[in-house]
């Protein structure tokens, strides 16, 4: 037994090694430990991307994203809010701030790195400087049907041959008659041609005459013009009807037809029918909308056009070129054809 007897000193020594160890042992737990956590940790990390990566994918494609653009103008940062790959991006920006110009949509596949499937859903958001909408080609269709021309719709004068912008000229004048249409009405309508009008003359009907007492203009209330007074007076209505069927009108800008009563919020409609016949136009000018200078606050407080339309107005004319006229904004798809209708007038293209 005497020879396991250990000294004061040496007993000391003994838990000082016993004590390291157990810290080298501590070390090395602690150590493995960590690695399996930082495992764990880049394996979560690598999940979260290509969840995000999946749910980018599931947002919709680079096209849902895309706007209206110039190729020869657009940044690098809009480049890759549309889908392109930064270094791709970059490279095209380069090519045009070195003077290099696209002259078709097909040119844009020269920059290295493209893909052509962005390229085919991005050449739909392409228009070049120099490029022209073509008007849409005159259809003639056998179509045989006797018709009112103050009571056809774009799409009715669509289905006689008319282009989408022929056909808003044509109803846009003829909601200014106030008198019972003529034939003459259509000889003065310059977008329809001598072979057009010979085609549909067959077909076209006019209202007969009122047989009850029908108001003259120099006794009919001119909407455009009228004063709160002079309407209470002839509707009987109360004053809260009265003051927004004016402030209507002239946030508006003024009316181009009186069908326009029709739409104004909180009006019952027999109460216009009513009121419709002692109502006349007079060739008011309307208060134009100037799309290629007025800023979007501007924009939506006229009454036919929405935040989401003037955002496309100001994006288009600021990252292509200034509208030109009905037919692009049109294209811009962001109005129907009956708000195209309505807003038409109201739009001017000056720049």
């Amino acid at each position: 037994m005497n020879g396991f007897r250990h000294n004061r000193s040496e007993r000391k020594g003994l838990w000082v090694l016993a004590f390291i160890v157990a810290l080298a042992a501590a070390y090395f737990f602690s150590e493995s430990q960590f690695e399996n956590s930082r495992e764990r940790v880049s394996e979560q990390l690598q999940q979260a991307r290509w969840k995000v990566d999946s749910i980018k994918k599931a947002q919709g494609s680079p096209a849902q994203q895309m706007v209206f653009f110039d190729p020869n103008k657009v940044d690098s940062l809009q480049l890759m809010s549309f889908g392109l790959p930064e270094d791709v991006a970059r490279r095209w920006v380069h090519y045009t701030e070195k003077g290099g110009r696209f002259l078709k949509q097909e040119d844009v596949l020269k920059i290295y790195g493209l893909e052509r499937s962005w390229w085919e859903q991005a050449k739909e958001f392409m228009i070049l400087q120099h490029m022209e909408w073509e008007d849409e080609p005159l259809q003639m269709p056998d179509v045989h049907y006797a018709f009112m021309p103050d009571t056809m719709s774009v799409a009715r004068w669509q289905e006689w041959g008319l282009s989408e912008a022929q056909a808003y000229s044509v109803v846009n004048y003829l909601g200014k008659i106030d008198e019972p249409l003529a034939w003459s009405d259509l000889e003065k309508i310059y977008v329809l041609d001598e072979s057009f009008k010979a085609r549909i003359k067959p077909w076209v009907r006019f209202d007969a005459p009122h047989n009850g007492h029908d108001p003259t203009h120099s006794e009919k209330l001119e909407v455009n013009s009228m004063s709160k007074e002079e309407l209470s007076r002839v509707s009987n209505w109360p004053k809260w009807k009265v003051e927004r069927l004016i402030a209507f009108r002239d946030r508006l800008g003024g009316f181009h037809t009186l069908k326009q009563i029709y739409g104004i919020y909180g009006l019952d409609s027999l109460e216009l029918h009513t009121l419709e016949p002692g109502l006349s136009i007079q060739g008011v000018e309307l208060t134009k909308c100037y799309v290629n200078k007025e800023p979007a606050d501007s924009l939506i407080r006229h009454p036919y056009i929405n935040f989401t339309q003037a955002y496309e107005l100001m994006r288009f004319r600021e990252n292509v070129r200034p509208l030109r006229n009905l037919d692009e904004v049109r294209r811009l798809r962001v109005f129907t054809m009956k708000e195209l209708e309505l807003i038409g007038p109201y739009l001017s293209f000056e720049i």
